[in-house]
């Protein structure tokens, strides 16, 4: 399984629950899951009646822009950048951005204590620029 890995895309965009979407995670690993890319592959089948849509997402940016606090940590862990530098180039804006453009405080908090950059971002998006105009105050 390569990036177009929907099994890791849908265990943390539809995750309701973080114990259930790390269970599927570590059975994606198993199976060879990429976690470094992933994709919506519903609406990528040729067959399929929506738009065809190959967008590649950086799981991790997608488990702090949802604030998934445990499902971070364990992408962490499995030896992701914590800048995702390798997924900087398809949302533009690091997991901390992420996290912080959407309100999720702890998450935020959880990415700089694990060692994010704060000051690795594109250029006018600082880390701290951003959380101050977002109210985030922990920070």
């Amino acid at each position: 399984m390569n990036h177009g890995s929907s099994s890791v895309f849908y265990a943390i965009v539809h995750c309701r629950d973080q114990h259930d979407a790390l269970s599927i995670l570590a059975a994606a690993k198993e199976g060879g899951a990429d976690f470094t890319k992933c994709q919506d592959t519903r609406k990528s089948h040729p067959l399929s009646f929506y738009r065809v849509d190959a967008t590649l997402f950086s799981p991790l940016h997608l488990a702090a822009r949802r604030g998934l606090d445990d499902i971070v940590s364990y992408l962490i862990d499995q030896g992701l950048d914590i800048d995702d530098k390798e997924g900087l180039h398809l949302t533009r804006k690091t997991p901390l951005m992420e996290a912080i453009l959407n309100h999720q405080e702890t998450t935020a908090v959880l990415i700089v204590r694990r060692g994010a950059s704060r000051g690795l971002c594109p250029p006018n998006l600082e880390a701290f620029q951003a959380s101050i105009r977002e109210g985030l105050t922990c920070l």
